[in-house]
């Protein structure tokens, strides 16, 4: 499958990015900084690498990153509670991809609900740097009932698992351990 990744070199991103190419996806990381990216990452024919400012992006190196692709996982969220204003420059992405604009994450939903596009929406707690354990909670809808953390890793892994759970497009879940 063709993958585009936005944000490829935060906590999220990286754990997408390597997860996805050990599972033979065709993967498009898309990151301020390619510089970021693992050195398996960076090496000549594993993964389509697009330099873009997310928090400045120019609409064709957008259209470019995502054309062709199967599905668009974006991992862009804030490095911790002081950089929580993150939709600001997810709200330029959004007017590129969607034509729209939103203020908070709440809008982003409404955005992606009203986008004609098949979406999915993840809500994972806390993120820890904790390994991958293949063991977390969902629930549809809401968030998980008493999950505080989740490793990112698992984030990563059940994004991937989603693409091929058409039953979760036009769904929010929240995901916990």
């Amino acid at each position: 499958m063709k993958i585009t990744i936005i944000a490829a070199t935060g906590g999220v991103g990286r754990q997408l990015v390597g997860q996805a190419l050990a599972s033979g996806h065709d993967v498009t990381a898309v990151a301020r900084n390619p510089a970021k990216l693992p050195p398996d990452v960076l090496a000549a024919g594993t993964a389509r690498v697009i330099a873009a400012d997310l928090a400045r992006p120019d609409p064709q190196v957008l259209e470019s990153a995502v054309a062709g692709a199967d599905a668009v996982l974006s991992a862009l969220g804030p490095h911790n509670n002081s950089d929580a204003g993150i939709a600001a420059p997810g709200t330029r992405i959004a007017k590129i991809l969607f034509g729209k604009v939103y203020d908070d994450l709440a809008r982003m939903e409404d955005v992606l609900r009203d986008s004609g596009l098949d979406w999915t929406i993840l809500r994972p707690p806390q993120l820890t740097g904790k390994p991958l354990t293949g063991r977390y909670r969902t629930a549809r809808g809401r968030n998980v009932r008493g999950g505080r953390s989740i490793p990112r890793a698992d984030v990563a892994d059940y994004m991937l698992a989603l693409l091929a759970q058409p039953d979760t497009i036009g769904q929010v879940i929240g995901i916990a351990t």
